[in-house]
């Protein structure tokens, strides 16, 4: 996330996408946390669960989420 991106907005539409993956748990409920500045970004951490799978599929889980909050947060320009 770039500076001057509105933090909260991003944070909500983060959470919006992570919670639409199928395989992410809905409890413990999936958390997008602003963590910091970057040098030139702003710093979110993801806190979820995966339903159980093996670790090539989780990894392929958190790529997919990874594209689609990037082309969300695209969008909202």
């Amino acid at each position: 996330m770039v500076y001057g991106s509105p933090i909260q907005q991003a944070r909500k539409l983060l959470e919006r996408a992570l919670k639409e993956q199928p395989e992410v748990l809905s409890d413990p409920e999936p958390q997008v946390i602003f963590e910091d500045f970057g040098d030139n970004a702003l710093i979110y951490i993801y806190k979820y669960g995966f339903t159980r799978m093996p670790n090539a599929a989780q990894d392929l889980c958190a790529a997919t989420f990874v594209t689609k909050s990037v082309r969300c947060l695209k969008n909202t320009k």
